[in-house]
């Protein structure tokens, strides 16, 4: 059964997870356990990740796949509102209709006397922790871009925001605030479908003939994050070329991004004019003033 979740397979002696947080913690499973279960979902989790269990053998048939568990066959404490069906015959899967909570440890636990015959009294219920990821998020800036080419005073600053886990796109938005000059600048918003990575982009920024800084500052308290930054960007003034930044972003996709005050030419030939100590550049893509 192929998965996203991070199952963890039943060894010998259950582990129990204790959490400092909170006083539900589940209790030591017996040692007969490990002939039933055969894998169950161990946190910390996406607050609205399913909760599956896998048993080592079928325990329903074939036509109650889809359909709602019986009950008190399976609960989980504190309570949390959801529905739990058979996903296979092997699995019972339970989907939160509501986002756990981060300073919660949750007890899941299963009536194996219910499922399989001859089971030991100590182990006729099996109890597993699981709890929801404790959100963090960072924030990345790009730099400062041209919206238009033939119009080097028109230009935003770009970035993105990216959440440990899902996150209202509206409490995202109001951690990010921008001014220039004194004055409130507006920022747009585009977000990924997985709620986990959130682009930026500050809007209304003047270049003139002086230079300027925009400055940005942000605070993770609608996210119920204690973290706060704050980053000046420069705004060169125009016709002064130069470099305004150069920044490794990590990552499957490595990448170098060079932040230039102008646009540079498309059909601008870059062999020999940007080069790394040590490094291989294994190509470089033009996007207005900005080389990656």
């Amino acid at each position: 059964m192929k998965t996203n979740l991070a199952f963890r397979i039943f060894a010998t002696l259950s582990v129990v997870l204790l959490f400092a947080c909170s006083a539900h913690k589940a209790n030591k499973n017996s040692k007969y356990t490990s002939s039933y279960v055969y894998a169950y979902t161990a946190g910390p989790l996406a607050k609205t990740s399913p909760i599956r269990v896998r048993f080592a053998n079928d325990v329903t048939s074939q036509d109650q796949v889809g359909k709602p568990l019986a009950n008190g066959l399976f609960s989980i404490s504190p309570s949390l509102r959801g529905k739990a069906v058979w996903e296979d015959a092997q699995t019972l899967v339970f989907q939160p209709e509501e986002a756990m909570k981060e300073d919660k440890n949750y007890v899941g636990s299963v009536r194996l006397d219910r499922l399989f015959q001859g089971v030991p009294s100590e182990a006729k219920e099996f109890q597993f922790d699981f709890r929801a990821k404790e959100q963090h998020f960072d924030l990345l800036i790009e730099g400062m871009q041209t919206k238009e080419l033939n119009n080097l005073s028109d230009v935003q600053v770009q970035g993105y925001v990216t959440t440990a886990d899902i996150a209202d796109d509206k409490k995202v938005e109001s951690i990010l605030s921008a001014t220039q000059n004194g004055q409130n600048l507006n920022v747009s918003w585009s977000h990924s479908e997985n709620h986990l990575k959130h682009s930026f982009w500050v809007n209304g920024i003047k270049r003139g003939d002086i230079a300027s800084a925009v400055n940005l500052s942000w605070n993770g308290k609608s996210l119920d994050v204690t973290k706060t930054g704050s980053a000046v960007c420069e705004i060169p003034a125009l016709n002064d070329f130069k470099v305004i930044s150069i920044k490794e972003i990590a990552g499957e996709d490595k990448q170098i991004i060079i932040n230039f005050s102008d646009p540079i030419a498309s059909e601008q030939d870059l062999t020999g004019l940007i080069h790394f100590d040590q490094i291989q550049a294994s190509s470089c893509v033009v996007d207005k003033n900005i080389v990656r």
